[in-house]
């Protein structure tokens, strides 16, 4: 049975990097976000803040289905899972599983307080969910270093040369920030296995509840010699001292016990849940303060627990309000194109990191702070790395959540990101009167024109057509810091209602040609001296 468990947990991580792989400009038609919606934590946070769609009711059957099947999730399914095993296979793991325990109940102060936040449109939740977690590494750590061998290999190898992972070399922020993330808790593996699964997933909290009623039991025959190879090699730390006993809350069904087991003792079968039994008095007993009825079989988590999960929430709630980020936002924050206003999309956006991945520039790149701790790892447009694209719209098609709203890339003139401004103590053209046409050259939307002022012919930005797409940053040759750069003045985010079009709700102004000569100059943001 492990077997074909393993086989089963391996086409699913194989399946997931494919994916993750093809998650790439033309997009296609292709399911990148089936493992987002497998979780049964992004339903429920986005119920409680308000933005649930019908996409993500696959997590909600893989809830109902723990009822009868545990954790098979943990086990069979989570790539994180997956990768926290492999890295173990490769450092080492430890046998001592039991002792781990005791940090068990760090996981449900993590689930209780970002659902408590969730309240209060704090959405703290997405950073500690495994499915967007273990994509952001892949995307900002593993596929950068695989595209970079990719393209050297190519070189040398004519028959896949036309093969390209992506179209521009692509780098992320915080790339060696989740690298060392993920180090630690695999090296923690060494001490203790699945380190993160037992005592830091919020996933696994949640699952662990209905879990704990699963029909698949654990038996043991009397054939058991009681070496206590069972407990000391369960990742999970599931089966106590007493190898009888069985903790189903924690089971993944990896069914590692009933390889090791010297005598052939242990089997699966389906059964009444023996923790039905002590269900009703550990809640009573949890309500009162008391002590579970088995301490060696329970969660660890008390009442007392519970209130410090609210107080944590509440503190995250109270410093997200006077965060002076969120109130004095970056002004050079572009959002993605179409995306919602700025709190509706800190909300909505579940931080998996797909735009990010698919977008063809590599433009769009995870926010720290600069807006505050509630826009902390939602993406943001950044010229300087890369610019949008304007025959694209892959990072609408592939936001599950619809935090970045759909849209064709002929709607594009029509949504406004930013404006571009010229900073005139640094223009060529403007601060040493040479003769420099590339923004106005790459400008796809013609923004940039010129004119002629005494004499000399110097570059504009016309407001009404420019969005903001990073074009001319991007390409402006004066370093370190270009002289015409866009930012958050001019950009109009609204949600689009059904059967409104970009079109109608921010038609294209035209101003004329006097209008444009007498105020554009002025209005910049930049004078010279």
């Amino acid at each position: 049975m492990k077997t074909r468990r393993r086989i089963f947990q391996v086409i699913l991580y194989l399946f997931f990097l494919f994916l993750l792989f093809r998650t790439v400009y033309p997009l296609g038609e292709r399911t990148p976000n089936i493992f987002t919606r497998l979780s049964a934590l992004n339903p429920l946070y986005l119920m409680i803040l308000g933005k649930f769609t019908g996409l993500f009711i696959p997590g909600l059957i893989i809830l109902s289905l723990t009822f009868i099947l545990g954790r098979f999730f943990c086990g069979w399914v989570c790539p994180m899972g997956t990768t926290i095993d492999i890295g173990e296979k490769i450092v080492g793991g430890s046998d001592n599983s039991t002792s781990a325990r005791k940090f068990g109940w760090i996981k449900y102060i993590i689930l209780v307080a970002t659902m408590f936040t969730g309240i209060f449109g704090l959405s703290t939740g997405y950073i500690f969910e495994p499915m967007s977690l273990s994509y952001r590494f892949y995307t900002f750590c593993i596929f950068p270093v695989v595209d970079l061998f990719w393209r050297a290999v190519r070189q040398y190898v004519p028959a896949i040369s036309g093969f390209e992972l992506s179209i521009y070399p692509i780098t992320y922020r915080l790339g060696l920030f989740y690298f060392i993330l993920f180090l630690v808790i695999i090296i923690l593996g060494r001490y203790y296995r699945r380190f993160w699964c037992r005592n830091l997933c919020p996933l696994g909290a949640l699952l662990s509840i209905p879990g704990r009623l699963s029909l698949i039991q654990k038996k043991v025959s009397d054939d058991c010699i009681k070496c206590g190879l069972c407990t000391r090699k369960c990742k999970m730390g599931a089966i106590p001292k007493d190898p009888k006993e069985f903790i189903a809350s924690e089971c993944i069904y990896c069914f590692d016990c009933v390889k090791e087991c010297p005598v052939n003792a242990i089997s699966f079968r389906i059964d009444k849940p023996r923790s039905m039994e002590n269900l009703l008095t550990d809640i009573r007993n949890f309500i009162k303060g008391g002590k579970p009825r088995h301490p060696e079989t329970a969660t660890g988590f008390t009442r007392k627990n519970l209130l410090e999960a609210l107080g944590f929430g509440s503190l995250a709630v109270v410093m997200s309000r006077v965060d002076h980020n969120r109130r004095f936002r970056d002004p050079a924050l572009i959002r993605p194109p179409a995306a919602l206003p700025e709190n509706d999309f800190n909300t909505a956006c579940i931080r998996c990191g797909k735009c990010m991945k698919v977008c063809i520039t590599g433009g769009l790149q995870p926010t720290i702070l600069e807006g505050g701790i509630e826009a902390l790892m939602t993406p943001r447009l950044m010229p300087a790395v890369g610019f949008c694209q304007d025959k694209c719209n892959m990072c609408s098609e592939i936001c599950p959540t619809g935090a970045i709203q759909p849209f064709e890339w002929s709607d594009k003139p029509h949504i406004k990101m930013g404006l571009a401004k010229i900073d005139r103590n640094h223009c060529l053209a403007w601060y040493r009167d040479e003769y420099c046409l590339v923004c106005e050259e790459y400008c796809p939307y013609k923004a940039v024109y010129w004119k002629e002022i005494d004499g000399r012919l110097y570059p504009l930005v016309d407001y009404d057509k420019c969005v903001g797409c990073g074009t001319c940053e991007n390409k402006c040759p004066v370093n370190p810091v270009s002289a015409i750069r866009v930012f958050t003045q001019g950009e109009k985010r609204i949600e689009l209602k059904t059967g409104e079009k970009w079109s109608e709700v921010n038609p294209i102004e035209s101003t004329s040609e006097s209008d444009k000569f007498i105020e554009r100059p002025e209005s910049n943001l930049y004078k010279n001296p």
